[in-house]
């Protein structure tokens, strides 16, 4: 994952997140660049099962933007998706954004993985379950 977070950062989409800005980034914009230069860095949590690896990364953000992060860095999740490097491969495995805001009851997860296990015919999906009831402690 380091590695592919390094080559990410190399890559024209994500240079402008580590150009110097006059102005505050919009929402989920900081949230990304942090997120990739932590994995680059290797600052996040990995466990490896027979049935699956777990990668956790987390921040806090001052307005962030769930929506706005994941579409920033869905050239990212594409490649993970990408069956030539055999990282998640079937249905089932998912990358997963959980959400809560600090003040607001507004809570969420944003699933991004493959709509089928058919090879010649799947897509990448990103399906949004806003309204969830869990809240940051």
């Amino acid at each position: 994952m380091k590695e592919f977070a390094q080559e990410a950062r190399k890559e024209d989409w994500a240079g402008e997140f580590f150009q110097p800005y006059p102005a505050p980034l919009k929402g989920g914009e900081n949230e990304a660049e942090e997120f990739l230069s932590d994995l680059a860095a290797g600052n996040f949590l990995y466990k490896s099962r027979g049935q699956g690896d777990v990668l956790i990364w987390g921040t806090v953000g001052k307005y962030s933007d769930a929506d706005h992060f994941v579409e920033l860095l869905m050239p990212f999740w594409r490649k993970l998706l990408d069956p030539v490097h055999d990282i998640i491969q079937f249905e089932w495995q998912k990358i997963l954004v959980v959400y809560a805001w600090e003040i607001e009851a507004i809570s969420g997860v944003i699933d991004i993985g493959w709509d089928s296990n058919d090879l010649a015919t799947r897509q990448v999906q990103v399906r949004r379950f806003p309204d969830q009831s869990f809240r940051c402690l």
